[in-house]
């Protein structure tokens, strides 16, 4: 075990094998050395717990591991210890540990970027769908004013030259928004075989993070066998990252709050990706409605996130279904195909 004992002045005066290995220094360039140089700690916050456990965090200086290397110390100051020790401790290296955090740290970064341009996209198809009809209505009246206006002759050219120009920037605009909307849409990559139950232990630390910020209890049943399907990698994780958010938040408004999503093999090759929740179940049951764009029952919410679940699910030949869940709350899945399997969606 990495641990070593430090005497009254705070020099190093053991050192384990373990420990001389971590810091990557030989034993006898580390004896007799001050351990606040060598760990890069600050002895005075340890001074001051005599007689007490410490448990602490440092970052010593090592150069053969980008500059730092992070490490927790547990250990005791011996106020009273024979043989000149004042102090002992061991060392736990947590690389490791900050490594997965920045990991965790990127994906939610990465993850957060695409969903802003799916949320972006939707909402120029939206725009482009819902104003469309009257920007096409507006068209073909001026189209007809047109028309009136010629019948008049002279007098009308110059109120048709303005209708024409009008109806001519009314169709740029609906240019520009299909131009917006083509350049905001995140179309599928080509599909490549994924296993999902790997997709969701790469997703399990932010999702821990966002149910333990809302204190909610969530847990993961997922079958390991079956489990690979064609898909982009990104967009699954989009989908179940969004339908998981959705169960805490609405898990959150009762007691107990609990999510729990599932992955099995289902009867005829496809795989289902279920996210259950305690409390509220989906209002009258109409999944449909909560779907359409611009429909949220959350106070502020745009009414986006299921729309373009809806959409990421489609580009893969699925759709979201729901149901009550066994945690008393409703419970949303979707089906995918296996390779060699069918597609499921019952």
């Amino acid at each position: 075990m990495p641990a070593m004992t430090v005497g009254r002045d705070w020099t190093i005066r053991q050192a384990t094998a373990c420990a001389c290995d971590l810091l990557g220094k030989e034993s006898p360039r580390i004896i007799g050395r001050p351990v606040g140089e060598i760990l890069g700690l600050d002895v005075e916050l340890i001074e001051a717990r005599k007689n007490e456990v410490f448990d602490i965090r440092c970052d010593a200086p090592s150069p053969g591991r980008n500059g730092v290397l992070p490490l927790r110390l547990r250990g005791e100051v011996l106020a009273d210890a024979p043989c000149g020790v004042h102090a002992v401790f061991c060392l736990i290296d947590l690389s490791g540990e900050r490594q997965a955090a920045a990991e965790i740290q990127a994906l939610s970064a990465q993850l957060h970027h695409v969903w802003r341009l799916n949320s972006l996209g939707e909402m120029a198809a939206v725009l482009a769908h819902e104003l469309n009809q009257p920007l096409t209505a507006a068209a073909a009246y001026l189209h007809s004013m047109e028309s009136d206006l010629e019948k008049i002759g002279l007098m009308g050219q110059s109120a048709a030259r303005t209708a024409a120009l009008a109806k001519g920037q009314i169709l740029r605009t609906g240019e520009i928004i299909r131009r917006i909307r083509n350049l905001l849409s995140t179309e599928a990559a080509a599909p490549a075989p994924e296993r999902l139950s790997v997709i969701m232990d790469d997703l399990a630390p932010v999702l821990q993070i966002l149910a333990r910020y809302a204190g909610a209890r969530l847990a993961f049943q997922i079958e390991r066998t079956g489990d690979e399907v064609p898909a982009d990698r990104t967009q699954l994780q989009q989908v179940i990252t969004n339908l998981v958010r959705n169960g805490i938040e609405a898990a959150i408004l009762k007691p107990s709050p609990q999510v729990r999503v599932t992955g099995k093999l289902m009867k005829g090759g496809a795989y289902r990706v279920c996210v259950e929740y305690s409390g509220c179940g989906i209002p009258n049951g109409d999944l449909d409605a909560l779907v359409r764009p611009l429909v949220s029952t959350k106070p502020g919410g745009m009414g986006l996130g299921l729309s373009i679940t809806r959409t990421l699910l489609g580009r893969h030949g699925s759709a979201l279904r729901s149901g009550t869940g066994a945690l008393g709350g409703a419970a949303v899945w979707f089906d995918l195909r296996t390779n060699g399997g069918e597609q499921g969606g019952q």
